[in-house]
């Protein structure tokens, strides 16, 4: 009997301890715990991310929709003066200075006479402006000549042009033999891609206008212009320092700074009917960007919106010299600007 229960003690499985399963199943159980906590965090804070860029892009549409109503009343109701639309809502500015609309929000206006027109890429002034712009001198004549080309309603080919058989064995479409209609089509003109990283750099997209704009108007041209139309630097930081002092160039007038290039005093011009808007909110990392233009007499409204853009904006900078105030809501014309106003428009503006 002894031996019988010594052997069946023998065979007798061992009980094993399950405290070791516990704690695997445990830490298998805080792990997914885990995972789904960091899981909802990262939701939660991505939603919150989401709702606060809601935020801000409505708050930035609503100032831009606001700024832009009431600069196109500005300018279907103004005349024009050298550098500015004056109309009995306020006075805005087309030469590029920064206009203040309140603490965080600011607008550029630029005149569209005072850039370098798309439509017209002829001359030494169009010479000059490539070669800032990184163009070599081999380059300038080819892109002169394509430019044209493609917008011509011919078939001639320019000496150093293209015309629709050049366009067949490259990825680029055929031209339209029509005017440019926004500064991005420059990139579907033969030889101009191969300038692109070059222009950007440069910044030279700031510089040029799509569209018709007849004349030259050096009251509103940036330097980079200025200096393409053949003033030199000193000439051209002159006139710009006195644009902002309230001196404008006229021909005929009392402001003598040089004299500047004999063609472009008689080319001195009033704004045209065509600006660039550029509204920004310094809260923003983006601004928007377009070319607006007033079409009083045309079918279809007092203005259009022409190549559209939303682009990235500089970091906050201090603010430059010669910023001007965006007109109130509550602006009263002084008595010399009603009559200014009562005065014959001397510009397609408020005809």
């Amino acid at each position: 009997m002894n031996a019988s229960k010594r052997g069946s003690s023998r065979y007798r499985p061992r009980a094993r301890p399950v405290g070791g399963f516990a704690l695997v199943i445990v830490l298998w159980v805080l792990a997914g715990l885990t995972v789904v906590a960091v899981s909802i965090a990262a939701t939660v804070q991505s939603n919150s991310q989401s709702v606060r860029l809601l935020r801000d892009r409505l708050r930035a549409e609503r100032a831009f929709l606001s700024t832009g109503s009431r600069l196109k009343v500005i300018g279907a109701t103004s005349i024009a003066l050298p550098y500015s639309y004056l109309s009995a809502r306020g006075q805005v500015f087309l030469d590029g200075r920064v206009s203040r609309v309140n603490a965080d929000e600011t607008v550029v206006l630029q005149d569209g006479r005072g850039l370098m027109s798309l439509e017209r890429p002829e001359g030494a002034a169009w010479q000059r402006f490539l070669v800032s712009c990184g163009a070599t001198a081999d380059e300038v004549e080819r892109l002169q000549d394509a430019l044209a080309d493609y917008e011509d309603g011919d078939s001639l080919r320019r000496l150093h042009g293209a015309e629709r058989d050049d366009y067949r064995d490259t990825a680029l479409p055929a031209p339209r033999n029509a005017p440019v209609l926004t500064r991005d089509e420059l990139w579907r003109v033969l030889g101009w891609p191969g300038l692109r990283r070059r222009w950007d750099a440069a910044g030279c997209g700031e510089n040029v206008v799509a569209g018709t704009a007849q004349g030259f108007n050096a009251n509103t041209a940036p330097l980079t212009v200025l200096l393409a139309h053949g003033w030199d630097e000193m000439q051209a930081r002159a006139l710009i320092d006195a644009r902002r002092a309230g001196l404008p160039l006229l021909t005929g007038g009392l402001l003598d700074i040089g004299g500047g290039p004999a063609p472009m005093l008689r080319d001195s011009s009033l704004p045209g009917d065509r600006i660039r808007v550029r509204h920004r909110l310094a809260s923003l990392e983006w601004a928007l960007q377009y070319d607006l233009q007033f079409t009083p007499s045309d079918p279809g409204g007092p203005w259009r919106m022409h190549d559209v853009q939303v682009v990235r904006s500089a970091p906050q900078q201090p603010e430059p010299p010669g910023a001007s105030d965006f007109p109130p809501l509550d602006y009263v014309a002084s008595q010399q600007d009603r009559v200014r106003l009562n005065a014959v428009p001397t510009s397609p503006i408020g005809r």
